[in-house]
């Protein structure tokens, strides 16, 4: 990539032999291309580096957007296969639409659909999705319609069948540039405003919905009994994951330290009732000026832990978001055992990462295992 290129927020591959790391500046040098890069490791250190035209070559961004979180019933996002339309395949698609112009533009995409920016003949700014399944779209659905209103949640448009294989849905676009592209400084500054928009998720009024876990649509109640029976579903065979750690070259060890966490403090869940998003900042929490703009792909919308939300956050960048004790007693969420929460729910999030990244080969996620986890040992 051109060294111009490099803005402050991005993952870059290349800079280090075989990690990624975050861009956190970039100063010009001189008159020529020549420019100081400064970064961020995946252990945290700040470091920095030269960069010329000779290494243009070798550095690109990268994704280390983490793959998936847990849905309310159990099982991981990713599992559908992920559509894989050609540029002229979406403009036939656009071409052939009664309401939408032929042209867009690449977004960033989800781990189970292919997004672009799209504008209607009216020039309306839409986002089309494609996905194998609808699962995901009828969720977001359900979650405009009952939450909308208090909740920025992109309105869904419309949803339908783009060809026999697949589906598509179009939602209003909202401004703003994803969380987890923001500087440090940026998210600081955010912070406030994001941990209001959390809250809102959180205190949201589900009284009228019954049950825990993933939602059953279009009623809205859940099936399961207990949060603590969605968590010993989301586990499942425990025996899995040191098969799945052993094609990672993980560690025995540690992966028995995580199994081992998670069942010391499964009795630690809390049982009241919460509306979660299941995955609600990093990509899904748009950012602008400041302020919380909208909040994307509700696929894992379902009824249970607040702390299983939050620890989602913080098992992928600890600490940045603020303590969970002092935000649940400026929000009052039930703030009983929170250290003991988030152990339980950073062993479910490592389990499943494990899980995933052997199913999918991810050399991203199978360097970022190796160098975080078991700094997620609690």
């Amino acid at each position: 990539m051109k060294l111009e290129e490099i803005q402050s927020g991005q993952s870059l591959s290349g800079v280090e032999p075989t990690r990624i790391v975050t861009v956190v500046a970039t100063v010009k040098v001189g008159e020529g291309p020549s420019t100081q890069l400064i970064y961020r490791t995946p252990d945290g250190a700040m470091k920095e580096r030269f960069l010329g035209r000779a290494d243009e070559d070798s550095i690109g961004v990268a994704s280390v957007e983490h793959p998936f979180s847990f849905d309310g019933d159990g099982s991981a996002s990713g599992d559908h296969s992920k559509t894989c339309y050609h540029r002229d395949q979406i403009l036939s698609f656009l071409e052939n639409s009664e309401d939408l112009s032929p042209g867009f533009e690449e977004l960033v995409e989800g781990t189970e659909s292919q997004a672009v920016a799209v504008h209607d003949r009216n020039g309306n700014a839409l986002v089309l999705r494609l996905s194998s399944s609808d699962d995901g779209f009828r969720m977001d659905q359900y979650a405009a319609r009952t939450f909308g209103g208090f909740l920025p949640i992109p309105n869904v448009v419309r949803i339908g069948k783009s060809d026999k294989h697949a589906y598509y849905c179009l939602t209003t676009q909202a401004q703003g540039i994803q969380s987890n592209k923001l500087t440090l400084d940026e998210l600081r500054a955010a912070l406030a405003n994001i941990h209001k928009a959390l809250a809102d998720i959180f205190k949201a009024d589900i009284s009228s919905m019954t049950g825990y876990g993933r939602p059953v649509l279009p009623e809205g109640d859940a099936a399961h009994p207990s949060w603590r029976s969605v968590i010993n579903r989301s586990a499942g065979d425990l025996e899995k994951y040191r098969r799945h750690a052993a094609n990672l070259d993980l560690r025995p060890s540690l992966v028995d330290h995580l199994i081992f966490q998670y069942e010391r403090h499964l009795n630690y869940g809390s049982e009241t009732r919460c509306l979660l998003h299941g995955d609600p900042a990093h990509d899904n929490m748009l950012i602008k000026d400041g302020q919380v703009t909208a909040i994307i792909d509700w696929s894992l919308l379902c009824y249970g832990d607040w702390m299983s939300d939050f620890a989602t956050i913080s098992f992928w960048w600890p600490e940045v978001y603020g303590d969970p004790v002092l935000f649940a007693h400026e929000f009052h969420l039930d703030s009983a055992n929170i250290r003991e929460r988030t152990a339980l729910y950073w062993a479910m999030n490592a389990l499943k990462a494990v899980e995933w990244t052997d199913r999918h080969k991810s050399e991203i996620i199978y360097q970022w295992l190796h160098d975080n986890l078991e700094q997620r040992l609690l």
